[in-house]
């Protein structure tokens, strides 16, 4: 089959006479187009279609098309001599750069790339508004494969990388934003809230140390990883582990954060909870009102319930029992016709926001009520008897909502 040639009609202008123009159709390769109206575009047009075959046309296309960093096989000049201090690099026959091999940078070429005359050799050619320019040591080019290597994979992460936490970043109100991680010396942000499952009590906490990452964003030149997702991939398998274990096998945890109502904890490093206050047995309630709780600490606890991920823990003893006698109550009170049921709580701790309130005649069973929602005539104190409007009981979260 012959092959198919590609025209273009282009009007050449004499800049002699400008009135005295004519309209040609001339040969162009395919994905190509002529803007050039001078006399000598058909001059030039005919030494390259003469000079170059398709091949070397696109070769010298792909270099200039590249992006502002990208890695390309080039050649090494033929008069090279081992020991040189120079030599003479051919991407294509319009790029050639020259580089330097002095001892600074002779021991950074990869030993896997063998430099010799004619040989073939990865560059990492960069571009910028003066030209490009090519760098064949080692240490940029392993580092902006590397780079290639993570962009490919964002949205569809296939491998984890050890990153090291090199420092805080912080916006122009030195607010904290997140984290300079390094993999093999490529520098990347971690989000402060893509560094853990839960929360952390101190963000600095985790600078100089080296945790597993995946690439989930690119903005600007900047790549983002999140040691959180890559957690997130184990909670599956820790999960299914957790929900086949026996109520009365305690489990233990790593405390990540301690706050006025209660600890967070982490479970096999990748599965978040809360032990409430209300939940701890005598021994860890007396640490937490004396301040001896540490982050890192570990503790044990039993498996209350497991839903949509969240992981309900108690130290004392099952309240499954509790709520669902909660629960029944609401419904039967909604039966009647009211859109909520009347509930009386007694308030065992104030907090910023609300307050920790246990149920009148169920022992045991607590929850945080959101002081915005509680709809009450005045502020509570501790140990006050309060009527709460509850529209529905959720057993498996361990909550309430109000009406």
């Amino acid at each position: 089959m012959s092959k198919k040639i590609l025209t273009q009609k282009i009007e050449v202008v004499d800049p002699q006479n400008p009135l005295d123009s004519k309209t040609i159709v001339v040969p162009v390769h395919k994905h190509e187009k002529i803007l050039c109206t001078e006399p000598y575009v058909l001059d030039v047009l005919k030494y390259y279609t003469n000079s170059f075959d398709d091949d070397t046309l696109n070769s010298i296309k792909e270099v200039e098309s590249c992006a502002q960093k990208s890695i390309v096989t080039a050649t090494v000049d033929r008069d090279y001599v081992e020991g040189d201090k120079s030599a003479q690099i051919f991407i294509s026959p319009k790029h050639t750069f020259s580089i330097d091999l002095d001892s600074k940078t002779a021991s950074h070429i990869k030993s896997t790339q063998q430099f010799e005359a004619g040989g073939k050799i990865d560059l990492v050619v960069t571009r910028s508004k003066n030209g490009l320019w090519a760098d064949a040591t080692s240490a940029q080019f392993e580092k902006e494969k590397l780079r290639n290597e993570l962009i490919r994979q964002i949205g569809k992460p296939q491998s984890a990388y050890l990153a090291h936490v090199k420092d805080c970043v912080f916006n122009s109100e030195h607010v904290f934003n997140g984290y300079i991680v390094t993999i093999n010396g490529l520098e990347c942000f971690m989000p402060g809230s893509e560094a853990s499952v839960a929360p952390l009590d101190n963000y600095t906490s985790i600078v100089n140390t080296d945790l597993y990452v995946v690439p989930v964003n690119l903005i600007k030149e900047s790549i983002v990883v999140s040691h959180k997702f890559f957690m997130s991939k184990k909670q599956t398998v820790v999960l299914d582990v957790l929900l086949s274990l026996p109520k009365e096998q305690k489990v233990t945890g790593v405390i990540s954060s301690i706050k006025d109502f209660g600890v967070f904890g982490i479970i096999e490093e990748c599965v978040p909870t809360l032990l409430f206050e209300a939940e701890m047995d005598e021994e860890t309630k007396q640490k937490f009102h004396e301040g001896l709780l540490r982050i890192g600490d570990t503790f044990e606890f039993f498996i209350e319930s497991i839903s949509d991920g969240r992981v309900n823990i108690t130290q004392t003893s099952s309240k499954t029992e509790g709520w669902n006698t909660l629960e029944a109550n609401v419904l039967r009170q909604k039966l009647t016709g009211n859109e909520f049921a009347s509930v009386e709580v007694n308030v065992n701790k104030l907090i910023s926001n609300g307050f920790i309130a246990e149920v009148k005649d169920i022992p045991g069973v607590t929850f945080f009520v959101n002081s915005t929602f509680a709809k009450l005539d005045s502020e509570p104190s501790i140990n006050d008897s309060v009527v709460l409007k509850i529209k529905s009981v959720d057993v498996n979260k361990r909550n309430v909502r109000l009406y």
